[in-house]
């Protein structure tokens, strides 16, 4: 008895100190940043740390990537000195992660206050003017993702992409996923796509571009651990960046390698019909863009792909085999394999004239 006694007496001593040791660093804080005119705090912070919010007495607040912030975060962040609360962001791109799956779909919990205002016809200002892609580029989301979609003079001054014919080629294939006919997979995989990726990463690292250049995406988390894997074994691929499409949101690379990943007899093709998916994976690559998949499969899917489809076709940007060529003396050579790309470098051209 007197041992519980003591520790609550030691909890509620513990306690308090606490609080008024949180009251004194909220007050310092807030003398702190009142020096300052613009202050940048994560939405998680703002709910965590309302009361420093409260003393900042900001009039103004804005929220940038909008659209991919719960609601709840949002006006947890608010307080009653905000005289204008200012959205930006893209409901076309990835929406917020619920953590309930039940919660996102049949409650909305996924529809940020951003998609929510936008659904509703509150007042917004759209940009149409693009300054990250090469325009042909752009072609993949206009009309299927976007109205309209204008792009910036600085963008039409890019280069061509160093050993390669095409700055956009979408590689065709019909070989199916690692996990066709298992049942329960929570993510999927693609050996063909995997080997493809890492083998185009490669050749280009050869052609004089950085690690930093280039960026090889994945739909899915078990893709992305594959080609990471793989990729050990190409001393130039260790600094390159392979992650997944969701993780990549707002953030951009030279050259962009896409490894989509499902193909199957059933036609399933998971999220990779969801719009807001298929637009963040395709307009994050600037200069070069090369993606991987079995449009086929895609396309009898999603109206969306098959839109996508179609324009590849007018594009001339689509086919079973890539085809590099010398960007000094023109000499092309046909990629119908992943060991292709070092065969092509055996000879003196390629070789010497990145």
């Amino acid at each position: 008895m007197l041992r519980a006694r003591g520790s609550d007496r030691n909890a509620d001593k513990h306690n308090g100190l606490a609080t008024e040791l949180e009251e004194v660093s909220t007050l310092i804080d807030s003398d702190v940043m009142k020096t300052v005119r613009v202050v940048g705090v994560t939405t998680t912070f703002a709910a965590r740390r309302h009361d420093l919010m409260r003393k900042l007495f900001s009039p103004i607040v804005i929220v940038e990537e909008a659209a991919e912030v719960l609601e709840a975060h949002i006006v947890a962040s608010l307080t009653t000195r905000c005289q204008h609360l200012i959205l930006i962001g893209d409901h076309k791109q990835l929406r917020p992660s619920a953590a309930h799956y039940k919660l996102a779909k049949f409650y909305n919990l996924e529809i940020s206050l951003f998609e929510r205002m936008i659904k509703n016809t509150i007042h917004s200002k759209t940009l149409i003017t693009q300054r990250r892609m090469c325009p042909k580029f752009v072609e993949l989301l206009v009309p299927t993702i976007y109205d309209k979609l204008d792009s910036h003079s600085s963008v039409y001054g890019y280069n061509n992409v160093r050993g390669m014919k095409d700055n956009l080629h979408f590689f065709s294939h019909s070989v199916y996923e690692d996990s066709e006919g298992l049942e329960d997979t929570w993510s999927h995989r693609n050996t063909f796509e995997a080997q493809w990726s890492v083998a185009l990463a490669n050749y280009l690292r050869k052609m004089d571009y950085s690690a930093e250049d280039i960026t090889i995406l994945s739909t899915y988390t078990g893709q992305a651990a594959l080609i990471k894997e793989l990729s050990k074994k190409h001393q130039l691929l260790r600094d390159v960046r392979i992650t997944v499409v969701d993780n990549y949101q707002g953030e951009e690379s030279r050259i962009v390698i896409l490894s989509l990943v499902r193909s199957n007899r059933d036609g399933n093709i998971g999220f990779l019909s969801a719009a807001n998916r298929i637009c963040v994976a395709l307009s994050r690559a600037k200069e070069g863009f090369y993606l991987f998949g079995n449009i086929n499969v895609l396309s009898t899917a999603s109206s969306i792909w098959q839109g996508i489809h179609k324009k590849l076709v007018s594009l001339n940007a689509i086919g079973e085999a890539f085809v590099v060529q010398c960007s000094r003396h023109g000499q092309i050579c046909k990629i119908e394999s992943p060991q292709a790309f070092n065969d092509c470098l055996k000879g003196a051209c390629l070789k010497h004239c990145p």
